[in-house]
């Protein structure tokens, strides 16, 4: 059997999904432990110089506080080589917090993978955290068919999963030779009857891709960037297939993109 196969990468194809957080390490989160003065708190990655501190806790007891940045999360990284961020924390009291840090100005948080809630003067860490990737639920994959008119050709062949290739084929054999097309949109629809059966899939288009078929299977493979902006999209997909009798769509597949 002929196997036709186009690779495409979703990089630029998912560029909307992106845009909000296009510096890639956004959404890294550092947890900060509790070392001294009751410092808690999670510091996320927002884009290449902006941090956002949420569920800050500190008592306000430090002599002169700031935080820090360091390569990594040992006490000498914060002590030599370090980037210090303004304000200073004490002696201001701080319950459930939330605020942002800036960078200095032509600065960035390339480099720098951890963040200490430093004191100065005695030269420690009151509490701690390194910048990871939040945990992403599994990617899912599930097919669905409106009322049950079309035909159950498009099938997924792997998960969707971030930082890795998603398969899928789209059987034309009951068509004559023509073009094979499968487009992914952001929504569900419960389905929309048109002469060519019933469409399944609405709101922005998401891609678009089309490949010749002989009355065979269709193979297509796209490229999921590993990205955590990424983590949890939903997707909905449908395929259709021209040449005689005529154009036909076929049932959609819906996609949670995960690890």
């Amino acid at each position: 059997m002929l196997r036709s196969t186009l690779t495409l990468s979703l990089c630029l194809i998912l560029a909307p999904a992106l845009a909000a957080q296009s510096y890639p390490r956004a959404g890294q989160v550092a947890d900060l432990s509790t070392i001294a003065h009751e410092i808690a708190g999670q510091v996320t990655i927002v884009d290449a110089d902006t941090l956002l501190v949420e569920h800050f806790f500190y008592d306000g007891g430090g002599a002169r506080a700031f935080f820090r940045l360091g390569r990594d999360e040992s006490e000498a990284s914060f002590a030599a080589g370090f980037l210090q961020l303004t304000p200073e924390l004490a002696p201001r009291r701080f319950v459930d917090a939330t605020f942002t840090l800036e960078l200095p100005a032509g600065t960035t948080l390339d480099g720098w993978n951890a963040i200490s809630a430093w004191c100065v003067p005695f030269g420690f860490s009151m509490g701690k955290g390194t910048f990871m990737d939040p945990p992403c639920a599994p990617a899912a994959m599930s097919a669905r068919n409106g009322s049950g008119v079309n035909p159950v050709v498009l099938r997924g062949l792997t998960q969707p999963v971030l930082g890795a290739n998603w398969s899928i084929g789209l059987d034309c054999a009951g068509n004559a030779a023509g073009s094979a097309i499968v487009i992914g949109a952001s929504s569900p629809l419960a389905g929309v009857a048109t002469p060519f059966g019933e469409i399944l899939i609405g709101g922005p288009r998401v891609f678009r891709a089309v490949l010749p078929h002989t009355s065979t299977e269709t193979f297509f493979s796209l490229a999921i960037p590993a990205r955590t902006a990424l983590c949890g999209l939903s997707l909905a997909v449908q395929g259709g297939c021209t040449g005689a009798p005529g154009a036909r769509l076929s049932n959609a597949l819906d996609l949670v993109l995960g690890g």
